[in-house]
């Protein structure tokens, strides 16, 4: 991936929160439309649809058949958005200048490894965690042999982490196959995890723009990222913590690669369609022309960093509250 440094700025003007007063800084590009046409060729996009056409319809959309079919889908979403270059962008111009090199990472659900095995170099020691064991040892064998790597397969809410050891922990698109009533205990059992001044990045998207729209056409019930932020800023402090957000599209040429996608879209949101009613709902409200479909989506960033007398007053609020349980 041909990174450019210089494509992204920062906007201290927060796109509509729907009544929320929150401080998100938006990412913007200078040039958006060159951005898009620069790297989603049509030549790009002819080569993503021919990829689509080899992956297996479900029986039902939402669901996947095995790992290897969330793996092949998951490719397909990828190579139809900027989303993951301007995550790794903003993981590289935004967070890794605050941590020291040759630290600890804390990857939870790496995916693909786009994103890890770009900021992988900064980091002695890697620990990926993924119930998807297929999927790790894949992002393993993009990492250098030079970095000490670790795996656990599983899911966070089951394992212990070491405290004080983490320099970077990346919560990036996991957090949708969790209870949303379990993300803040989870957050702050990755916190403490954290050594002083290191940085937990969580990123999420889907609660504005057309997948919002999706999810909410076919029941599901869009995720309150902006109530988490809000909670991530009453719990560790204003001035540990710092929101971002960015507006992406996944774009296709074809509605057969778009079918998939909007399958993996469906499965965050734990929700299902058939195949005729997402058909449907592509021709309807996701086709521009007979080769351009495209689905939006806003990206959010919650930055947020250790301080270990926050960290002591939480402890002892904590131990408090369960003296009197």
């Amino acid at each position: 991936m041909d990174l450019v440094f210089d494509r992204l700025q920062y906007i201290p003007t927060p796109p509509k929160q729907g009544g929320l007063s929150l401080d998100y800084q938006f990412v913007a590009h200078t040039n958006p439309e060159q951005y898009v046409t620069d790297e989603l060729t049509q030549e790009h996009l002819q080569k993503q649809a021919d990829f689509s056409e080899t992956i297996n319809s479900p029986n039902i959309f939402g669901k996947f058949n095995d790992e290897q079919h969330y793996l092949n889908t998951l490719s397909l979403v990828l190579s139809s958005t900027h989303e993951t270059r301007n995550r790794i962008l903003f993981c590289l111009n935004e967070v890794l200048p605050l941590i020291s090199a040759n630290g600890s990472l804390l990857d939870i659900g790496p995916g693909d490894g786009s994103l890890t095995k770009i900021i992988a170099p900064h980091f002695e020691h890697i620990t990926m965690v993924d119930i998807n064991h297929q999927g790790l040892n894949q992002v393993k064998e993009m990492l250098p042999s030079s970095i000490n790597t670790s795996q656990i397969t599983g899911s966070i809410l089951n394992i212990d982490l070491k405290s004080n050891h983490y320099n970077l922990a990346v919560l990036s698109h996991m957090l949708y196959y969790i209870d949303p009533q379990l993300w803040i205990g989870i957050i702050k059992s990755v916190y403490k995890g954290l050594k002083e001044n290191g940085i937990l990045v969580i990123i999420l998207g889907g609660d504005e723009l057309g997948k919002a729209e999706l999810i909410q056409d076919f029941g599901g019930e869009t995720l309150e990222i902006d109530q988490l932020s809000l909670q991530c800023l009453n719990t560790f402090g204003d001035s540990n913590v710092t929101l971002y957000a960015s507006d992406e599209s996944f774009v296709t040429c074809t509605q057969d690669s778009m079918l998939h996608i909007l399958g993996f879209m469906l499965a965050d949101a734990n929700i299902t369609a058939s195949k005729d009613d997402l058909n449907c709902y592509i021709t309807q409200k996701l086709q521009n022309s007979p080769n351009h479909f495209e689905l939006t989506t806003r990206q959010k960033y919650i930055i947020i960093k250790k301080n270990s007398l926050l960290m002591d007053e939480l402890h002892d609020a904590e131990t408090l509250f369960s003296r009197t349980q």
